[in-house]
């Protein structure tokens, strides 16, 4: 065993307390917050009658100030603004 991994094991054990993986926690950064859907869906309630497609919506979005969403969906990126 290399003595870089165990001062690694040690540090993370004065650290965290133990060598045991623990759980997942904290919130993902590209989770969109409550009042960003609301912008959303105002958007397609607004326009949706209109053209329902990604990219007619990110164009109205973006048109009137409320949000900016890529043309071309890749992985459903989308920036809300205030």
């Amino acid at each position: 065993m290399s003595d870089d991994r165990v001062h690694r094991w040690r540090a993370r054990r004065l650290d965290v307390g133990t060598l045991e993986d623990l759980a997942p926690g904290g919130v993902a950064l590209h989770v969109l917050l409550p009042w960003e859907e609301q912008a959303v869906l105002d958007i397609v309630e607004r326009w949706g009658t209109i053209d329902r497609s990604h990219r007619k919506l990110a164009h109205r979005g973006s048109y009137t100030g409320q949000v900016w969403v890529p043309k071309q969906p890749s992985g459903g990126s989308c920036a809300v603004t205030t």
